[in-house]
């Protein structure tokens, strides 16, 4: 298990997490401030990896909506002059 050190926290903050441990230790297993440290940055990094993959996806559909834009104007282009052709 992985420790973790928190430097510079603010003592309210750390008053927060202890009484937060607390009421999850009143459940039945004792939660220390590390572990719940370790699982609101555990959630940060699932959390983060989520957006990321958002954010590639919102990407790529911002490529294929400028990739359908080009082939309706080249279709377009074509069909202009194709029908400027049979005139």
């Amino acid at each position: 298990m992985k420790h973790i050190y928190i430097r510079n926290i603010e003592p309210a903050t750390y008053q927060f997490l202890e009484r937060r441990a607390e009421e999850l230790s009143a459940s039945g297993d004792k939660v220390s401030v590390n572990q719940l440290i370790g699982m609101i940055l555990n959630q940060h990094v699932k959390s983060k990896i989520l957006r990321d993959e958002l954010t590639e996806i919102e990407k790529v559909n911002q490529r294929m909506d400028s990739l359908t834009e080009a082939v309706t104007d080249m279709m377009l282009t074509y069909q202009e002059l194709l029908e400027n052709l049979i005139d």
